[in-house]
């Protein structure tokens, strides 16, 4: 389990961009920085876009190198119980440069860049694997 102080959480979190947020829970239990943003997109949905990094593979062999890839996620959150439910694994798109090492600077810079506009944007061209296939509208 990582360590963090709050003076830390606080200055990741204002390094982000586009209204993400530090994820925390990944943080303390995984030990991994991912940058999270929540978008209302109708009556009881929200999507989920996660800039995190993945090992970059070449086949089956990993490099060593790291690729920044854009998570979404479409839940639908329970209006009673406040639970999240989400259909299939989502959709990950690889999203600007693979780095040698992961870099939290580096997708503080993509956050600025996938918008929610954006994200959703990719999320309509991914709908299918979102698991749901018709569109759905951004509302306040």
């Amino acid at each position: 389990m990582a360590k963090l102080t709050k003076e830390q959480a606080i200055k990741w979190d204002k390094m982000l961009g586009g209204g993400y947020h530090f994820d925390i829970q990944h943080f303390v239990i995984w030990g991994e920085k991912e940058a999270v943003l929540k978008i209302k997109t109708g009556e009881n949905k929200v999507l989920s876009a996660t800039l995190e990094y993945r090992d970059e593979r070449d086949g089956h062999r990993y490099t060593g190198r790291q690729k920044p890839v854009l998570h979404m996620q479409l839940w639908t959150v329970d209006p009673e119980t406040g639970t999240g439910i989400s259909q299939g694994l989502g959709a990950s798109v690889d999203v600007g440069e693979v780095q040698d090492k992961k870099n939290w600077k580096y997708l503080c810079e993509l956050s600025g860049e996938y918008t929610a506009d954006k994200v959703l944007e990719l999320a309509m061209e991914h709908a299918g694997q979102l698991g749901n296939p018709y569109l759905f509208t951004k509302t306040a």
